[in-house]
């Protein structure tokens, strides 16, 4: 373990953008005191890169924020009037980097350091306690609450026992700090925690949304649920939990371990998937499987999926724990922790089974219009649907984990996704051979559902060859339209 000496000469790695902010920092501060404070800090000493930047003075800091989005051509946006707080969204290069400046909270004192020392205590957690004077050329850490050493302990320790009752979104930030950097939560943090939990429905839903989100992002988001579960606080996120946890499917688990379970295997099959994958993912057979099956449509399928929603990583984790809820439950969710409504529909679209490959074969269906079917409900979508499903067989106990089944399911998964790259204008989109207005005025229909309902069968029938020209789909649309006439859907 590092002493003292070793942890205050710790050399800090700023990430590239530090000396081009930093100059337009100092260069708007006039005479002001500047301090790098909280995460940037923390990150910075632990050797890793953030581009989210807390800066706190002793001035006018709404004020600084506006001078230093001048200097970097970036944009403002006034956070906290009563708390005189400001943010700049600067886009360097590929990266968009988030500055938030704030005035040094507590009591106003001539020396900037003892108020300093004063901000810092009425923070969250030691670890985010931390600061450097960015003045200096090669500046020192400060960290009068030893967050430091409670980092090289493995430690999650409160600033003050009162540290949450303020704001209770911290006992969130707590469990997501905790499984970031694998930090074990001391009794008194857990106790504070749990405590916390029941407010936070009186936290504002942007707020909770945000900060929830940044816990499902993490790579063991799996075990920051867990204890976040353990804790309390998903009861105020998840009205289902209560349920989940008191039901039992068929391999003994509950509904919520099951959840956990299906997670752990969409994390280690996207790990595969994942340009910096590393050996570690294609350590079980399972997985090793799975890389083989996708290695010719790796890189496609890397495209597609962070150009979709799905390409957050926390909406991925939303689709397996909203898995068997309808429409109806996941949108007003949504609405509720403040979604946007691109967000919601990619999670209905993720969790409906209605028009899934598996049962659609088993009935007997031609290949094409299963996989037509299946791309036409769910569009892009469908890729993190089918990684679902195999998560879903991926998750099972290690004894009812069949090696014949998992290689059949993947076989057709993979096929189903090379459809889609390889095959779109054939199975998925052909040229229609007739539109609306056609159908209209050969057949004399009037605009409606009934349309709509006839040109899905033309392109169904069109998929697995049965026409080719306008004329038969004008053949099958009139048969198609007298049946429909006579009370039966015009549906193949």
């Amino acid at each position: 373990m590092m002493g003292p000496q070793t942890i205050a000469s710790r050399p800090f790695v700023w990430p590239a953008v530090a000396e081009k902010l930093r100059a337009a920092v100092l260069a708007a501060a006039g005479d002001a005191a500047i301090y790098l404070v909280g995460g940037v800090v923390r990150d910075a000493w632990l050797g890793r890169y953030s581009q989210d930047w807390d800066i706190a003075t002793n001035g006018a800091a709404r004020c600084l924020a506006q001078r230093v989005a001048r200097q970097l051509g970036a944009a403002y946006y006034p956070l906290d009037d009563a708390r005189d707080v400001g943010r700049v969204l600067w886009q360097e290069a590929a990266q968009r980097v988030i500055i938030d400046i704030a005035a040094l909270r507590g009591e106003r004192c001539a020396d900037p350091i003892q108020r300093l020392t004063m901000d810092l205590q009425e923070r969250d957690f030691t670890i985010n306690a931390m600061a450097v004077d960015w003045r200096e050329e090669e500046p020192q850490l400060i960290d009068p609450l030893g967050g430091a050493a409670d980092l090289l302990k493995g430690q999650l320790r409160l600033c003050r026992s009162d540290s949450l009752r303020s704001d209770p979104l911290r006992a969130f930030r707590g469990v997501r700090l905790a499984a970031g950097f694998k930090l074990r939560l001391p009794g008194e943090t857990a106790q504070a925690i749990r405590q916390a939990a029941p407010n936070l429905l009186q936290v504002a839903p942007e707020r909770v949304r945000e900060e929830w989100h940044k816990l499902l992002a993490l790579p063991n988001a799996g075990a920051a649920l867990g204890v976040a579960g353990r804790l309390g606080l998903l009861d105020a996120l998840l009205p289902w939990l209560a349920t989940w946890r008191e039901e039992y499917n068929k391999n003994q688990r509950t509904g919520w371990d099951e959840r956990l379970a299906v997670l752990a295997g969409l994390q280690a099959l996207h790990s595969v998937i994942d340009a910096q994958r590393s050996a570690d993912a294609t350590a079980t057979i399972a997985t090793g499987m799975f890389a083989i099956q996708v290695g010719g449509i790796r890189a496609r399928l890397q495209q597609v999926l962070a150009e979709e929603a799905g390409g957050d990583a926390a909406l991925r984790v939303l689709a397996v724990l909203f898995s068997g809820l309808v429409a109806a439950e996941i949108r007003d969710w949504g609405k509720r922790w403040r979604y946007s409504g691109e967000e919601i529909q990619w999670l209905i679209q993720v969790t409906r089974d209605a028009h899934d490959l598996l049962p659609c074969l088993r009935a007997g269906t031609n290949w094409d219009l299963c996989a037509h079917r299946y791309w036409r409900a769910s569009g892009p979508a469908g890729f993190e649907r089918a990684l679902l499903i195999l998560a879903e067989a991926l998750a099972a106990p290690p004894e009812a984990f069949d090696v014949d089944e998992w290689l059949e399911l993947l076989d057709q998964q993979r096929k189903l996704m090379t459809t889609y790259f390889e095959e779109y204008d054939r199975v998925i989109a052909p040229k229609p051979l007739v539109d609306g207005t056609v159908l209209m005025n050969e057949l004399g229909l009037s605009p409606g559902p009934r349309i709509g309902a006839l040109l899905d069968a033309l392109r169904e029938a069109q998929v697995v060859g049965e026409i080719h020209d306008e004329g038969a789909a004008l053949q099958l649309a009139r048969s198609l339209a007298a049946a429909y006439r006579s009370g039966e859907a015009p549906r193949r």
